[in-house]
């Protein structure tokens, strides 16, 4: 099935997470951790902001997060608005560069497994988001 693409709208993508809040079998547990690692990039802030939200008032989501279930908290940290920072860090031969990330267990992550060892972060700056700018 290579370069299969499928276009779903956000209310239908919505839906479509809520069915695979894990735990869940393993097909439907891998689109829910491509949702943090792949689809969020496909999102605008303001899709990520509502899709949290909508996530948030889930009861087997909140289940799931306070049974610490990993992916839910990795994408519960993904999404959350106030939870985006921008990291310079010491790459290869020195070289400094920037990621955007979330802070999740005490770490920076790039990704839901992937984060930058506290030894190689030079600086920390949140990323403030619309919605927060729109509060004050």
């Amino acid at each position: 099935m290579s370069g299969f693409k499928l276009e779903i709208d956000f209310f239908e993508y919505s839906f479509l997470l809520e069915s695979c809040i894990p735990p869940r079998p393993i097909a439907r547990t891998m689109f829910f951790q491509e949702s943090t690692d792949i689809h969020y990039y496909s999102l605008s802030e303001n899709e990520r902001a509502k899709l949290w939200k909508w996530m948030n008032r889930n009861s087997s989501f909140q289940d799931s997060l306070k049974k610490n279930e990993g992916d839910v908290k990795a994408w519960n940290a993904r999404y959350k608005p106030d939870n985006k920072f921008m990291v310079r860090c010491e790459g290869q031969g020195g070289k400094e560069i920037e990621h955007e990330c979330f802070l999740l267990d005490g770490k920076y992550h790039t990704a839901s497994h992937r984060w930058i060892p506290e030894e190689y972060v030079l600086n920390v700056t949140k990323i403030e988001s619309d919605e927060q700018n729109n509060e004050h």
